[in-house]
């Protein structure tokens, strides 16, 4: 994730990467990403590796999204961004999610800690 973090382009194209790779690369691509050892809340909901996994299957499951990063700030192996995600429903209405993130990496560059607000 590192090397995602250097612009706010290059951030939401791994992000967007996340949403729309193949299913036979999904899972290697994740793990590029994020630590095994990852303490993920979103939305006070606490997740692990495996539960922050499954929650992105999900999202790839249901409409085609879109992300843009709007902000993006680091420091060090700290990092803060905030992102839009688009998609549009199966009833044709669009939807719009602002997501606030706050995070850690750890020595190899992955995500070890990360705090998450979505709203709509």
């Amino acid at each position: 994730m590192d090397a995602a973090l250097t612009s706010k382009e290059s951030l939401t194209a791994t992000i967007n990467k996340l949403f729309g790779c193949s299913d036979d690369s999904f899972h290697e691509f994740f793990s590029t990403l994020f630590s095994t050892k990852i303490q993920a809340v979103v939305n006070d909901e606490t997740m692990d590796y495996d539960g922050l996994r499954a929650s992105f299957e999900k999202l790839r499951d249901g409409p085609k999204l879109s992300a843009n990063v709007l902000d993006l700030v680091k420091d060090g192996r700290n990092y803060a961004w905030r992102h839009v995600v688009e998609g549009t429903l199966p009833d044709g209405n669009k939807m719009v999610v602002k997501i606030f993130l706050f995070g850690e990496l750890d020595e190899d560059g992955k995500v070890l800690r990360q705090t998450e607000s979505v709203r709509s």
